[in-house]
């Protein structure tokens, strides 16, 4: 079987803020994330490969109509695209909850 090797990390101190729709107020708004729970994590394939990835579970509130929401930012190592120059680009996947 696997390793599989899982790190959970309560992010701190984050003063990180994005401009979204807010789902209240129906508008471009800038959001501020209150809190941030990371993991991070590996899978030994074997012959020295790997597959990882990363996820943040964020809770994020409107600066407008102070609407509390959650949101959850991931990546994965094998999820990747090739810009016109060849140079590889991770991909990012972003959840809204409500969505």
């Amino acid at each position: 079987m696997n390793k599989i090797v899982s790190k959970y990390s309560l992010e701190k101190s984050l003063e990180e803020s994005h401009r979204l729709v807010c789902k209240e107020c129906s508008r471009e708004t800038s959001h501020s994330v209150v809190s941030s729970y990371l993991e991070k994590g590996n899978e030994d394939c074997g012959a020295g490969q790997e597959v990882s990835w990363e996820s943040r579970n964020q809770i994020i509130q409107c600066l407008g109509c102070e609407v509390v929401s959650f949101r959850i930012v991931s990546i994965f190592s094998e999820d990747i695209d090739y810009g016109h120059n060849g140079e590889m680009t991770l991909n990012e996947t972003v959840k809204y909850y409500p969505g």
